[in-house]
């Protein structure tokens, strides 16, 4: 008798990139989601939707022979709170009395996979209906403000997709670029972006806002600078006439959230998610 064929999915999973100021340890990063989690308290973002953590697991990852990683993980869950009082019965077609609804009951579940890896600081959950980047930014922002109070201890950004990002630096021309952006952890970067962002993180700003005007030259290391920092640390704006293009249009990084495709088996999910991030992100961490 043949064994039942595992098969593999497609998955796609959005990052988010959560930072602490001016830096954070393993451990602080690992108990800043415990302690998120702990609070069960759901989130309300738009009207009458909520979102909340659902669970948590705690594993660690085996990413090569002799190098481990930790990781959070469990489910993101959004549902409709109903706080309507007037009720309408369309059997009598009149107004409905003394309609009760259990206080711990809410429709239209809906529910994500969620990642996080300390050693990165990255959150990585699967695309899903109702999951948007923002929509779960918000969600984590708004979590860490209770558990962080004021915004100067921490930030968490959208990753976004760095084909964008090379869009405005193939630009024909570049009249403006807008940068806001926040210092990294120095983990990832390389050339001008490295230099500048240890002279920010020097300057002990928490954010930097900048603009460049003109007839701006994208084979600046400046330029690239500004828009390597803004993939995972803020965000960029510039106006640009692309090739064969007569008019300027403007680039939006934030209108464009980094995808990554994963073809996996249920079961090693965890371990494909685990050997992206932190190839990507910590490859220089204990000479990887």
């Amino acid at each position: 008798m043949k064994e039942p064929k595992i098969r593999e999915r497609n998955y796609r999973l959005l990052l988010l990139n959560i930072k602490l100021r001016p830096s954070g340890t393993d451990d602080q990063y690992l108990n800043l989601l415990k302690s998120v989690y702990e609070l069960k308290q759901p989130i309300r973002l738009r009207g009458e939707e909520c979102m909340v953590f659902k669970n948590q697991k705690e594993s660690e990852c085996m990413i090569a022979t002799d190098r481990k990683t930790k990781v959070l993980y469990g489910k993101i869950v959004r549902y409709t709170r109903i706080d309507g009082k007037d009720w309408f019965d369309l059997n009598t077609m009149d107004k409905a009395e003394n309609v009760e609804i259990p206080s711990n009951v809410f429709p239209n579940l809906k529910e994500t996979d969620y990642f996080f890896f300390p050693e990165a600081h990255r959150l990585a959950f699967v695309k899903a209906s109702g999951f948007s980047p923002n929509s779960v930014r918000l969600f984590v922002e708004t979590l860490m403000k209770q558990v962080k109070p004021g915004d100067d201890q921490f930030e968490v950004n959208v990753v976004t997709d760095s084909v964008e990002v090379s869009r405005i630096l193939c630009a024909s021309e570049i009249r403006r670029l807008f940068v806001n952006l926040s210092y990294s952890n120095a983990d990832e970067h390389e050339s001008a972006a490295a230099v500048l962002d240890e002279l920010y993180r020097g300057s002990n700003a928490n954010t930097f806002k900048g603009e460049l005007s003109g007839s701006i030259d994208p084979n600046s290391e400046l330029v690239k600078a500004y828009l390597e920092l803004s993939g995972s640390n803020g965000y960029a704006e510039a106006s640009v006439k692309e090739q064969g293009d007569t008019r300027f249009k403007t680039i939006k990084t934030t209108d464009y959230p980094q995808t990554v495709d994963i073809k996996s088996e249920d079961t090693s999910l965890i371990l494909k998610v685990a050997l992206y991030v932190i190839n990507r992100w910590r490859r220089n961490k204990h000479g990887q």
